[in-house]
């Protein structure tokens, strides 16, 4: 099982989540559950997203690689307020 970590910031959190929320068959689709949505106490468009698969840590940084290169993710990332590109890592 490995997880997926994503920092990013977003220009405003109220609009953001509905739009993340309405994408979740995006990530359905590739087996990515969704562990938590966190906000930086300081900052709270400041964010960092944690998935889980059941797939090993190459499997899903290929897949991670592949979901993020997708241009309809960028339409979608840039219509939520994301700003700037988001940092993303593979745990196992």
């Amino acid at each position: 099982m490995a997880r997926v970590f994503l920092s990013t910031k977003v220009a405003d959190y109220s609009k953001w989540r509905p739009i993340f929320d309405a994408d979740v068959a995006r990530r359905d689709r590739v087996g990515m559950r969704q562990v938590g949505v966190f906000r930086e106490a300081g900052d709270l468009n400041e964010l960092v997203l944690v998935w889980e698969t059941d797939k090993s840590a190459a499997e899903t940084r290929s897949i991670v690689n592949q979901v993020m290169a997708d241009p309809e993710l960028g339409v979608v990332m840039q219509k939520s307020g994301v700003q700037g590109m988001p940092k993303v890592w593979v745990a196992d």
